[in-house]
């Protein structure tokens, strides 16, 4: 065995082989004898194959060589596989002599055959120079196409020829196998013949058929080789690519080929993990790494310094590149260097920051607490008691100091700083924990985290019946799969009201996706301003929820920073005492189903929450502190860096995107994914989430991939996924949140989620019929009346003409005399205080998902009702109103032409499964519209703003004083809203902020016809022709949403201007077009660029002519109908 040199064998400092050479490549390997024409020629006689591969590159030949390959083949192929061209006939000489030199610089053993180009030997002479060309670059031997016997004869006398018969590529018209007749068997053996005399050394046959390659091989001296022609020939050959399975996938499948080494397309699959595992760690930061990286001696570092002035560089060991990770990477140790180049010198080990590090790790109240940055002082102790927010706060054994003490007269009181002694620095201890989320999860986490000492647990509720449970049993229980207790751990409980602002150091989320919104305002209110708010969420929706939370209570100096967090692991509902067939669930219980692993990372964006952290403890370090946390409440978790954070959240996005929907559609647990061929669907659905990542820039591998899903699978074989468990119970799912969002981020990056879209579906629409079985059941057990006192379902439907609706207007639509027509199944509710009456008789545990309506209901009102349904769970109800709301018009005469019909408008409600229908009068709305100071809710400063706030003077204060009648009285728990009614959502949301915190208001997107239009009741009075024509204000919104989120437009002006002119090109008569934030309604300006990331709305407001003309009770006609409309914008 000896050394064998590369192309190169000059290497750099520190004794490596150059990084853009080969010079280590297999360093030992065989030195064999060249092979000579003789060596080859004598195979045939001795009965030995002959083996034969392409190569086109000195790596490939090199490779070819170690392999002992007898000949390899410069072929012309390279124009199919490396080049890509469709065909060999787009090959130069040019390209030949390139190539060539190549490969046999890499060939030291093997007989090398360079192949003759389309049009290289189309004469004599043409072919001797080209012949010469290729062995002047190394070649043994050349190959030409077809029987040029004139040519093959003059060659030979110089230079080895290797003859090509059959299907013959360069010139083929069809590429169909040669000699399927006896006619063509006959051309191919006098060819072979005569190839040979003509002097000939080796002969190609490519796809012929085996009898015929039989025949010629028995009939020639000379070696064959085939390719597509059997095992009969002398030899094979094969293509590099197909022997490898380099071919891409689509890539045109050759039945002679085979791929050796692995299945089809493994070289191209390794290849591509290969790839992808590169560019993944240098976008995650942990590529180079410290065994990659050189380094200056300390001698040279300190002179270094010194010339710059006295300015210190960043220590080594926190390098990114220094320690091949983050620096908060955990097991991340680099030694002190001696100044040789090899490791960083550093002074001290790197070592994450202390925490609790166990339940006997520190007496009672010795916890590092969280404290802000560059303070020389640590908050020790809470938030002072205070009186009032609710009456779920207090516990039995003497409350937490995050919460309200109504037994206590005190009022909230500020922190409590204690000095830090000598030198400062930041504890990132987390001493008071709030957990948002009474699901299994959150109950899991609240109870893990209790056994820590010296760290406080508190659980935030939605319901107070779940704080009364937890406090009556002393805190959460947590069981195993077998229902074995693991004891009762004091976590105490409320509801949001509860809570002082900045009261817990680390706020962790643990909600359903969709339930986000609420939760992020909680958090962002109780977390303190140098804590940390956790989200151990699924899906990717709820990342933008979180970021624009905290980013506003960030706006004062520092604020709390973000850190998202995935989890495998595993938690059920506990049962209740009594309940061993989990039909009844315990808000005290948790049953523990399996350990997982928790990935924490910080989440930032380089300012806005994450201000103000970069002094004594760096963003890694918070993340560390969590996941120290985490692990001394017995768990397995990791810190990562801020480039590892959207990797690890994909990924579990791709896990469970792979498990919880097949698992809800199968009716099956997760171990039932193992077999065939749901194990396939489930592996095709994570890779789909993969690429869609890789859109966006974050990079998986397959492998990484593929290895998260099965290991999740095993581990949690006996576990139902959380969307069967909503499946089950007819209750909302995530699937929206996990594959809605996965689908909507390939349509925003131009590729396909065709799985992901349909699982979205399939999931959906499996939720709607498993929740007809149980509106049924519920009407069969429903109320025989009404609550107000009327019969049911006793009065026939009266005609238009005889129900006295239309023939006065609107003012007098339901007086104490009117009789609408509804069944068993909904309550119809006239008067507030029987309304507010009915509201007290709803369990608490029941959930009341209200939807206000205008009246003159389609099917666009109708999808927001099926959302409440979904949204209201099991036990839960939906309430709508039907109220025309005179203050939101600006005339009487708008008032009385709105298209309306309330004996409709109950019925579909009746329909859609509604429980209470509130249409109450105008007098009993307005009670006060005689007195001298009548309440309404107003907004400062609405009608300044542009479009819809200025245009409708009156409007919002009409919105705002109805709105909040209503919440009063239906104390819904959530509200949803249409998003087509842009600047409306904005001033509900303000109002629900202010004034009814408990309530969650939902946005539901624009339901549209089948061109895009909107739907509306004013769209009646269109033709078929002009709703066409008023699509394209949905059209033209459209086109500047794509342009804004592809990048193409940045400018407001120009994305106005955008707007302006495909509105004009489709007619439309516009009253404005509109860009603002999506949240808080500010109008952005002409001269500003829109910012990435941003949520904006683009709304307009417009009008299109009618044919007809609609005449007005005046006796006016209107010959315009006018159209709003409005698309969200996600600023990438």
């Amino acid at each position: 065995m000896s050394y064998v040199g590369g192309p190169t064998s000059s290497t750099s400092e520190g004794g490596g082989a150059s990084s853009l050479c080969f010079g280590n490549f297999m360093s030992f390997e065989p030195q064999l004898k060249s092979l000579k024409l003789e060596d080859l020629l004598g195979r045939k006689k001795a009965g030995c194959k002959i083996t034969m591969i392409t190569a086109y590159d000195y790596l490939s030949g090199r490779i070819a060589d170690a392999a002992a390959i007898d000949m390899v083949l410069v072929g012309d192929s390279l124009g199919n596989v490396v080049l890509g061209h469709s065909r060999t006939d787009k090959v130069t000489m040019e390209d030949m002599l390139h190539h060539t030199r190549a490969v046999t610089r890499g060939c030291k053993r093997a007989f090398v055959v360079g192949d003759l180009p389309f049009g290289s030997c189309c004469t004599v002479e043409k072919a001797l120079e080209n012949a010469h060309a290729l062995m002047r670059e190394g070649c043994h031997a050349v190959k030409l196409e077809g029987p040029l016997l004139a040519q093959i004869q003059a060659i030979s006398q110089f230079v080895p020829v290797v003859a090509h018969l059959g299907l013959q590529p360069q010139t083929a018209s069809s590429f169909a196998s040669r000699g399927r007749t006896a006619d063509e068997a006959i051309t191919l053996l006098e060819d072979a013949r005569a190839v040979e005399a003509a002097g000939a050394s080796f002969l190609v046959l490519e796809k012929v058929a085996a009898e015929v390659a039989q025949e010629i091989t028995s009939s020639l001296s000379i070696p064959t080789i085939g390719i597509g022609a059997g095992n009969v020939t002398d030899g094979q050959v094969l293509v590099w690519h197909d022997v490898l399975g380099l071919c891409p996938p689509g890539f045109p499948k050759i039945k002679f080929a085979k791929t050796f080494g692995g299945e089809p397309g493994w070289g191209w699959k390794a290849a591509l993990h290969a790839v992808e595992e590169y560019a993944e760690a240098v976008t995650r930061g942990i590529f180079p790494g410290q065994p990659q990286t050189f380094y200056m001696g300390a001698a040279a570092r300190e002179d270094f310094e010194k010339r710059r002035g006295g300015r210190l560089l960043p220590p080594a060991c926190n390098l990114r590149g220094a320690v091949g990770g983050s620096a908060s990477s955990p097991g991340v140790t680099p030694v002190s260097g001696q100044g040789d180049g090899s490791t960083p010198p550093c002074s001290e080990p790197w070592r994450p920051p202390s925490t609790a590090t166990g339940r006997h790790a520190q007496a009672q109240g010795e916890s590092a607490p969280f404290e802000s940055v560059g303070s020389p002082s640590r908050i020790h102790g809470g938030v002072g008691l205070a009186n009032g927010g609710g009456t779920g706060g207090v516990r039995a054994n003497g409350g937490n100091e995050m919460l309200r003490n109504v037994a206590n007269g005190g009022s909230a009181g500020p922190p409590v700083i204690v000095p830090n002694g000598p030198g400062g620095g930041m504890s990132l201890g987390f001493r008071r924990v709030a957990v948002v989320g009474c699901g299994s999860l959150g109950k899991l986490v609240g109870w893990s985290i209790a056994g820590v000492t010296g760290v406080k647990v508190s659980v935030v509720c939605r319901r107070q019946e779940q704080v009364d449970r937890i406090l009556t049993r002393g805190g959460i229980e947590c069981e195993d799969a077998d229902g074995k207790s693991a004891g009762v751990r004091e976590v105490t409980a409320g509801v949001a009201s509860d809570f002082h602002s900045g009261s817990a150091d680390l706020v962790v989320v643990a909600v359903k996706s969709f339930d986000t919104q609420g939760a992020a305002e909680i958090a962002a209110r109780l977390c303190a301003p140098e804590g940390a708010v956790l989200s151990l969420q699924n899906g990717l929706s709820h990342v933008g929820v979180l970021r624009k939370a905290l980013a506003k209570s960030a706006r004062s100096a520092g604020g709390p920073c973000l850190l998202l967090g995935t989890c495998t692991a595993g938690a059920a509902p506990g049962a209740a005492d009594g309940d061993g067939s989990g039909g009844a669930v315990d808000p005290s219980r948790v049953s523990f189903r399996g350990r997982g692993r928790f990935v924490v990372g910080l989440m930032g964006d380089g300012e806005g929450f994450q201000r103000g952290r970069g002094g004594a403890s760096g963003p890694g370090e918070v993340a560390e502190a969590a996941a120290s946390l985490l692990r001394s409440a017995e768990m397995d978790a990791e810190a990562v860096s801020e480039q590892e954070v959207l990797p690890a959240l994909w990924l579990k996005v791709a896990v469970n995107a792979a498990i919880n929907p097949l698992t809800a559609l199968m009716g099956i647990c997760n171990g039932g994914l193992e077999t065939q061929p749901l194990s396939t669907v489930a592996a095709a659905i994570a890779e789909e989430v993969r690429v869609v990542a890789r859109s966006k820039g974050v990079r998986l591998s397959e492998a990484s991939v593929r290895s998260a899903l099965e290991s999740t699978i095993r581990g949690t074989a006996r576990n139902q996924s959380s969307m069967l468990q909503d499946v089950q119970r007819g209750s909302q799912s995530e699937v929206r949140a996990i594959c809605g969002a996965v689908a909507e981020e390939a349509r925003r990056n131009g590729v396909a989620a065709p799985l992901c879209s349909l699982l979205c579906l399939m999931v959906e629409g499996k939720l709607k019929l498993q929740q007809q079985p149980q509106r049924q059941q519920q009407e069969q057990h429903s109320k025989s009346s009404t609550y107000d006192g009327s019969s049911p379902a006793c009065v026939s439907h009266p005609s238009p003409s005889s129900n006295g609706l239309q023939a006065n207007g609107h003012a007098e639509y339901v007086s104490a005399g009117a009789k609408v027509s509804h069944t068993a199944r909904t309550t119809l509710v006239r008067d507030p205080k029987k309304l507010t009456a009915l509201r007290k008789q709803v369990p608490p545990s029941s959930r009341v998902v209200f939807v206000p309506f205008l009246g003159g209901l389609h099917h666009g009102h109708l999808a927001l009702v099926e959302d409440a349904r979904r949204r209201c769970g099991e036990g839960g109800q939906v309430w709508c109103s039907v109220f025309l709301n005179r203050l939101q018009f600006q005339s009487a005469q708008d008032f009385d032409t709105y298209p309306m019909d309330l004996q409709r408008d109950v019925q579909m409600l009746e329909e859609a499964g509604v429980d209470v229908v509130f249409a109450p009068s105008s007098e009993g709305v307005y009670s006060d519209k005689d007195a001298v100071f009548p309440a309404r809710i107003d907004f400062e400063g609405v009608e300044s703003v542009g479009g819809e706030g200025n245009m409708r003077p009156g409007f919002f204060k009409g919105v705002g004083t109805v709105v909040g009648k209503f919440f009063a009285w239906v104390r819904p728990d959530v509200a949803i809203f249409g998003q087509k009614d842009f600047l409306q959502t904005v001033v509900v949301k303000r109002l629900a902020r202010e004034f009814f915190i408990d309530t969650e208001i939902v946005v539901h997107e624009t339901v549209r016809e089948e061109s895009g239009l909107a739907t509306a009741s004013r769209n009646e009075k269109l033709t078929k022709e002009e709703r066409h024509k008023a699509a394209g204000l949905f059209a033209s919104l459209s086109l500047v949403k794509d342009a804004v989120e592809s990048g193409e437009v940045t400018s407001v002006s120009d994305l106005i201007s955008l707007g302006l002119t495909a509105l004009k090109k489709r007619e439309m008569h516009m009253d404005y077009l509109i860009l603002s934030d999506l949240e808080s309604g500010r109008e952005l300006q002409e001269d500003e660029e829109v910012c990435p990331g941003a949520a904006l709305c683009l709304h307009a407001g417009g009008s299109v002519k009618v044919s007809k003309p609609v005449l007005l009770p005046s006796g006016t006609p209107r010959e315009r109908v006018r159209l709003v409309d409005n698309v969200v914008i996600r600023v990438p």
